[in-house]
């Protein structure tokens, strides 16, 4: 799945600009995110799950770019 972000806009394919920038998130990118998510919504549980399978599938819990 690709995402085009322009400034602080999130948009779909069916939105897209010629002067827009694609991004395209690999999996364990797109876990990182939702983990942190889960996290600034104080569900711990959760960020655990997803912290559990970002270590079981990398060896690591960081990601110095996010």
């Amino acid at each position: 799945m690709s995402v085009e972000i322009e400034g602080d806009h999130v948009m779909g394919e069916e939105d897209s600009d010629e002067d827009e920038e694609e991004v395209t998130w690999s999996m364990i990118d797109s876990m990182r995110l939702w983990r942190n998510d889960a996290i600034m919504q104080h569900l711990y549980e959760t960020a655990a799950f997803w912290g559990d399978k970002i270590l079981s599938w990398t060896g690591k819990l960081t990601h110095s770019c996010v």
